[in-house]
């Protein structure tokens, strides 16, 4: 009795066959997978600017910033910070004219500022003037909940 194999040629085809077939279902599989971890959190503070601000208690400056997550994750920004120094410690408070509750500082709300990806908004920050003068940049910080802290200089005027 006389057995007949399959030829060499014929085998290996098959075997290159079956090992693309493998690597495509691990690559499909790695590519879904690490899209689940490659999100980020990106804010971008556009633009800042600063302004006179007579009608809050013990501040002479309002700044301004426009805000943008242009992450592909929401952010929240928990704190802002004026030269490493968060906003409440420095005793601005607010009311009145500027807004119609009271808050210390800056309009962030109490539970921190959440932002959905490609959201835009403007945080106010109040600073006194027995702490600055015009003409001095200061740093102004937005601190995320992840850690991140994102920073823009400003110059009083």
């Amino acid at each position: 009795m006389r057995r007949k194999a399959i030829s060499p040629v014929i085998a290996t085809v098959i075997l290159v066959a079956i090992g693309m077939i493998i690597a495509m279902a691990a690559s499909f599989f790695l590519v879904g997978t690490a899209g689940q971890y490659t999100s980020y959190e990106r804010v971008e503070i556009a633009s800042a600017y600063s302004t006179l601000s007579p009608g809050v208690t013990n501040a002479q400056w309002g700044i301004v910033l426009d805000v943008k997550n242009s992450g592909s994750r929401p952010s929240s920004i928990s704190m802002v910070t004026v030269n490493e120094v968060p906003i409440d410690e420095y005793g601005i408070l607010l009311g009145g004219v500027l807004s119609e509750a009271s808050a210390i500082g800056s309009n962030m709300p109490p539970d921190g500022l959440n932002l959905q990806s490609g959201e835009s908004t403007t945080v106010y920050v109040w600073v006194g003037s027995d702490l600055f003068s015009s003409g001095t940049s200061i740093s102004v910080k937005l601190q995320s909940v992840s850690g991140i802290g994102y920073i823009k200089l400003v110059q009083l005027t």
